[in-house]
């Protein structure tokens, strides 16, 4: 049994994560500025009972952040696994579509907060919880790989993305010493919520729980394979 964080685990692909993970025998500690969505505590009630126990709903807003650390650190001592993280899933951002003239400085902020400060923070503050075989997984984006397709009012979104590709890239330099492996994946378009705000009636190829289980599969045992690597999860051609 392993413990695992997901950020933004309140819907569309850190939702899908959460439950596959809970489905594999997992300790997820689900990060989300939301309360636990009733979708999710109807899937605890249909599961075996020890999956509610499994689950850890904690706050992932900055002013709640210390709070939330004491208490992720106190379960895993009550767990008796010391202080270990095997994982964790940067999932949670924020998606606008808007050409780049019509952008304020104040969408500047909230896409780089959500998409990238907010993955510096976290990543700080779990670092403790770290050890050797540990696995940092960035959820990225096609727009945020060079030389990929890019769409017309996702500039700031696609910016922010690249900056997380280049962050896993140099982040794994510093802590392969201590055996703590990241990686990033870019995904496609996945019909989630987020999709659907950003692009109405828009149709994506892959639905969020097949996006999910890869993920939580992938942080599970992608890092046997990979470390600091961008790796391209789509449907399409990204050239």
């Amino acid at each position: 049994m392993k413990n695992i964080v997901v950020t933004g685990a309140s819907r569309g692909i850190g939702l899908a994560t959460v439950k596959y993970l809970l489905n594999q025998g997992h300790n997820v500690f689900g990060l989300s500025r939301s309360d636990r969505p009733d979708e999710l505590s109807d899937y605890l009630r249909s599961e075996k009972d020890s999956s509610a126990n499994q689950l850890h709903w904690l706050s992932s807003k900055k002013e709640e952040m210390k709070e939330s650390v004491q208490s992720l650190k106190q379960i895993l001592e009550e767990q008796g696994d010391g202080q270990a993280l095997d994982g964790i899933v940067h999932n949670a951002g924020v998606l606008i579509n808007k050409k780049f003239s019509a952008t304020s400085e104040n969408d500047w902020q909230d896409q780089f907060e959500a998409n990238v400060f907010m993955v510096f923070r976290w990543t700080r503050a779990l670092e403790p919880f770290l050890a050797s075989g540990s696995h940092i997984v960035h959820i990225s984006s096609m727009g945020g790989v060079q030389g990929t397709a890019k769409f017309p009012g996702l500039s700031l979104y696609s910016a922010a993305k690249g900056a997380i590709s280049v962050f896993t890239e140099s982040l794994s330099t510093e802590w392969v010493e201590r055996g703590i492996s990241v990686n990033a994946l870019a995904l496609g378009a996945v019909q989630t919520e987020m999709l659907q705000e950003a692009f109405p009636g828009m149709q994506a190829p892959v639905a969020p729980n097949e996006m999910g289980s890869f993920i939580g599969d992938f942080c599970l045992k992608g890092h046997r394979l990979f470390n600091g690597k961008v790796l391209q999860v789509a449907m399409q051609n990204p050239a």
